[in-house]
């Protein structure tokens, strides 16, 4: 009261404006172990202005509330081991976790509220977010951070308890994509693939020797995706890598190649089946370099040789007569890979066809 002083009722109290007090004044323990409220303990009040004292009276009467006061001196803690990604994980104040969800419990005997704050954004578990404890189970709340791709946060934990006592916790979580490594792909020059051969780019494409995902080309032409080509003419690859527990997906840039046909070879046929220099009765025989196979340009099929009549070679034009076909030609088809020529001119390659005489 005003104009008073106070002091407890014991020898170890001296008058003052007021009392503080500890659990220590307020409880007594037991022989078993167990606190009791100490319902003796007295005070009495000093009139500061003529030194009169009151009577000694009971803490616990006159401030029945006093009663009711809980002390505690303990701060929030973990409860547990915080999970990543589900799987129990010890994280120690400052640590940088790896993860895409991160799971925490926060107990307390009389939890207040948690206050986190993931990068800029702040966050507050209080009222129904808290789950009361029964028994000798304490308060808790669980702090569920999600981890954003491509931007690593700074995490900060701050728990109060109704005493005023704080918990203070942190770290760094960065989303496990955010680790991948953008894998070094090279491409060597595909050069020319020939008309007709079967090729495959794998072994001109280079990947760390420790990738283990599936590599995918494409083919293209003129920047549209398309089937694997066969036929001459430009196009060009992209090589795909599918994403891995260390490496990200990745596509490359377009790398150029060209398909075309073999080049005719010099002196690439011959002529046999004639005799006296340029007759014959029937047939003559076109026979490529041993190298080759032939095909004549009305034919389905590459052979070693292919045999020729008179009929195969001339037409009849308007006026009735036989004229020498002078489009009539041949493929080559090189017999250590399939590479095929476009069509050569019979009498352009062997000019003395069109001397023969049948």
């Amino acid at each position: 009261a005003t104009g008073f002083s106070i002091q407890l009722a014991s020898v170890n109290s001296s008058l003052s404006s007021s009392l503080t007090l500890t659990k220590n004044d307020l409880y007594t323990t037991g022989g078993d172990g167990s606190e009791a409220f100490n319902d003796s303990l007295g005070f009495y009040l000093k009139k500061d202005n003529d030194g009169s004292e009151t009577a000694t009276a009971k803490l616990a009467e006159v401030l029945p509330a006093i009663k009711n006061v809980i002390f505690d001196s303990n701060a929030p803690v973990i409860s547990g081991t915080p999970t990543v990604d589900g799987a129990s994980k010890d994280i120690a104040d400052g640590d940088d976790v790896t993860g895409e969800e991160v799971n925490i419990t926060i107990a307390d005997a009389n939890l207040d509220k948690v206050v986190y704050v993931v990068g800029s954004e702040s966050h507050t578990l209080t009222g129904d977010d808290i789950t009361a404890g029964t028994g000798d189970n304490p308060d808790t709340a669980v702090v569920s951070i999600d981890a954003v791709e491509g931007t690593p946060a700074t995490v900060s934990i701050t728990a109060y308890d109704k005493s005023g006592n704080e918990f203070t916790f942190g770290f760094t979580l960065t989303h496990p994509r955010d680790l991948l490594v953008v894998p070094t792909v090279t491409i060597a020059d595909l050069g020319t693939v020939y008309y007709g051969t079967t090729y495959d780019f794998t072994d001109k494409i280079t990947v760390p020797d420790d990738y283990n995902g599936d590599m995918t080309i494409e083919y293209y032409k003129e920047g549209t995706k398309v089937e694997k080509p066969s036929v001459p003419g430009t196009y060009s690859i992209k090589v795909l890598l599918s994403e891995t527990a260390k490496y990200r997906e990745t596509t490359t840039e377009d790398k150029a190649f060209v398909i075309d046909y073999l080049a005719v070879p010099d002196n690439s046929v011959s002529l046999s089946g004639v005799v006296n220099g340029n007759y014959t009765k029937t047939n003559v025989t076109i026979t490529p370099d041993s190298d080759y196979t032939i095909k004549s340009s009305t034919g389905s099929a590459f052979l070693d040789s292919i045999t020729l009549s008179k009929s195969d070679l001339y037409t009849v034009n308007g006026d009735g007569n036989e004229v020498y076909n002078s489009s009539f030609g041949f493929y080559l088809k090189r017999k250590s890979d399939g590479a095929e020529t476009d069509k050569a001119v019979l009498s352009s390659e062997l000019p003395a066809i069109t001397n023969v005489v049948f």
